[in-house]
């Protein structure tokens, strides 16, 4: 939630507490008006519409916490609890890792608490909230031991949809933080930062040199002066032309998160893939038809010396030299005087590019602002200081201005191998920039401006390499050493769990020589051992416990009760029955031995000790008054 609504709901929480403490009874109308008023204007201002993933469970908190406000009796609390566990749920339309899922076990458990002691059985007293947690929360856990059985029945035998429920309304405009078709500067350095996992490598045979670790993501072509944007042209085009040597190629696995972008992230150079719902785009790029909602599993196989588009298309070259009028100036005079200088050596101009880069230049995690209007130009010649996305931008500009096709490329470079699950873990904190020119008979050739004046961060992979001040305190050291296990964790719990879809449920009996089950067998097989395990769970929690029979002759009594109001004797709820009888004898005097027989009889076996003969008899004599 953003701040100002978590605060807004905080408030309201304290509102209800200072009421009930200090003024018992319900929160005056009036208080509660300008209370939904307050919050929802709120809600609006911080989310706006309270619609799709984000707005929908903003509204439901707010709802929540006015629903607080009017709280009183037996039935409200309930209410209020049954809300709060729908609103636990909601937890896993963000995440469905194994702690968000913790986390949610640790709250249902404080619910279920809070229904038992909702219950009339339960008897506060005098104790204290502590106490009262106390009494609670073993029959809390009584409660989750006996849900287990039929929960794991009803996750592996309950029909699963091809896709998440949640997969249609998902919120576009409250997308994760990660790479995207945009680039200007600053956005990468203010990802270094950002631990979130992008994906995981698991590779068929030993892992690849940290200087060969580059992620391929989006290829950005077209600028207009300060951002670099892809192109969408090149979504409908044909698979990259490739060659490659023989024996160059390396198979590997990756296992995507929830990104909510479009893109996958291969080595640098994909040959070929296997997985649905994806392709491969004439200029490397891998993309799937639709923004990743779910974890996803992809095949790869990719080449480390490779020739990407031999012979250029002419549309092509034309984006690739494309570069927008009177945009800086000195930078475009620069790259024509190494043109005049080099010719159409594309790799003469680098060098020399390459060489004014480690002579002058600071790789830093904070560089100075650029001037908007011609950010390339004050990069050069005024601050000098930049991060990958300064120096590949400046790169790709010089080399058009000196007539050689050039293309920014952006996704991941190194990652850190988990030797607990031996895989690659790929960080937002990875995300990296470099540039590829086109040459005659190579191709688009790699060029990585950033390795001229930081080598370290690609020879090691890490932006601690280059930079040992970024790396933090808590990724050194046996804390380091126990991040991995964690993420180990997750990524188990990930493969096991979440990953369980409706391709492994149907396959999941074929190893114990059971044919694959149907719809119609799954249902059979859950309706059955659901059974069995739902009257476990009856036993589980009601074990060593006295079930409370139904009081018979307090039913009867009322009902009596109701009929006396009806013929005009008006009862009270503080009113004894031995004062209502004298009323009762007084009201219907030819009536008096029967009534003062029925009540008596009523108060020797409520408050005294009766056979149950005499209270049998009792409730049909009170059913019968007429």
């Amino acid at each position: 939630l953003p701040i100002e609504l978590s605060a807004g709901f905080l408030a309201l929480l304290g509102l209800r507490l200072a009421w009930a403490t200090w003024r018992p009874g319900p929160v005056p109308l009036t208080i509660r008006l300008v209370a939904t008023v307050g919050i929802l204007t709120l809600l609006v201002a911080a989310v706006g519409a309270p619609f799709g993933r984000e707005g929908g469970s903003a509204l439901l908190i707010c709802l929540l916490a006015l629903k607080l406000l009017e709280t009183q009796t037996r039935r409200d609390a309930r209410v209020l609890v049954a809300v709060a566990f729908f609103t636990t749920m909601i937890t896993f339309l963000f995440s469905q890792q194994i702690i968000a899922t913790g986390y949610a076990l640790f709250v249902a458990a404080f619910l279920f608490a809070g229904l038992h002691g909702l219950t009339p059985s339960f008897r506060d007293g005098t104790r204290s909230l502590l106490d009262s947690v106390r009494q609670a929360l073993p029959m809390a856990g009584r409660l989750a031991i006996a849900a287990i059985p039929l929960t794991l029945l009803a996750f592996m035998f309950f029909p699963r949809l091809a896709s998440p429920l949640w997969g249609t309304p998902w919120d576009s405009r409250a997308g994760k933080t990660g790479l995207s078709d945009r680039m200007q500067p600053g956005m990468m350095s203010g990802m270094w930062n950002d631990n979130t996992p992008v994906f995981r490598a698991t590779f068929n045979g030993p892992l690849p040199a940290p200087q060969q670790r580059y992620w391929r993501g989006p290829v950005l072509w077209d600028f207009d002066g300060s951002t670099w944007t892809g192109a969408d042209r090149f979504i409908y085009e044909a698979n990259p032309l490739v060659t490659h040597e023989k024996g160059s190629a390396v198979e590997y696995e990756v296992m995507m998160e929830p990104t909510e972008q479009r893109w996958l992230f291969p080595l640098d150079m994909p040959i070929s893939m296997s997985g649905s719902g994806a392709r491969m785009l004439s200029d490397g790029q891998v993309m799937t038809r639709r923004p990743l909602i779910e974890p996803r599993k992809y095949s790869f196989r990719s080449a480390f010396q490779y020739v990407l588009e031999e012979r250029m298309h002419p549309v092509h070259r034309t984006i690739a030299l494309r570069l927008p009028r009177n945009s800086n100036p000195r930078a475009r005079q620069f790259g024509e005087a190494l043109r005049e200088r080099h010719g159409e050596d594309g790799h003469a101009i680098t060098n020399e590019i390459l060489t004014l880069i480690q002579k002058d230049f600071v790789y830093t995690l904070e560089p100075p602002p650029l001037m908007m209007d011609r950010p390339v130009d004050d990069f050069l010649f005024q601050t000098k200081e930049g991060y990958c996305e300064h120096f590949s931008s400046a790169y790709v500009f010089l080399m058009r201005s000196a007539g050689i096709p050039a293309r920014v490329v952006t996704g991941y470079l190194g990652g850190l191998y988990n030797p607990t699950g031996d895989y690659m873990l790929v960080r937002n904190s990875d995300a990296h920039a470099w540039a590829e020119f086109w040459s005659p008979g190579e191709g688009w050739v790699r060029v990585d401006p950033t390795g001229a004046v930081a080598p370290e961060r690609i020879n090691q992979g890490t932006v601690g390499g280059a930079l040992p001040n970024a790396i933090r305190w808590y990724e050194d050291g046996w804390l380091g050493e126990l991040g991995l296990r964690v993420d180990w964790v997750s990524a188990s719990w990930r493969k096991l769990v979440i990953e369980f879809n409706a391709e492994r449920q149907r396959d999941m009996l074929q190893p114990f020589g059971i044919p694959e089950l149907g719809l119609r067998g799954m249902t059979i097989v859950l309706s059955i051992f659901g059974a069995l395990a739902l009257a476990f769970g009856v036993w589980w929690s009601t074990r060593g416990r006295h079930l409370q029979k139904p009081d018979l002759l307090g039913r009867a009594w009322k009902r009596f009760l109701r009929r006396l109001e009806r013929k005009g004797l008006m009862t009270e709820a503080s009113e004894g029955p031995e004062h209502l009888m004298h009323r009762a004898s007084t009201r219907w005097p030819d009536r008096k031995v029967e009534l003062e027989s029925l009540f008596r009889d009523f108060i020797a076996l409520r408050y005294g000790h009766g056979d149950p003969e005499s209270a049998t008899a009792l409730i049909r004599r009170l059913r019968r008054w007429r």
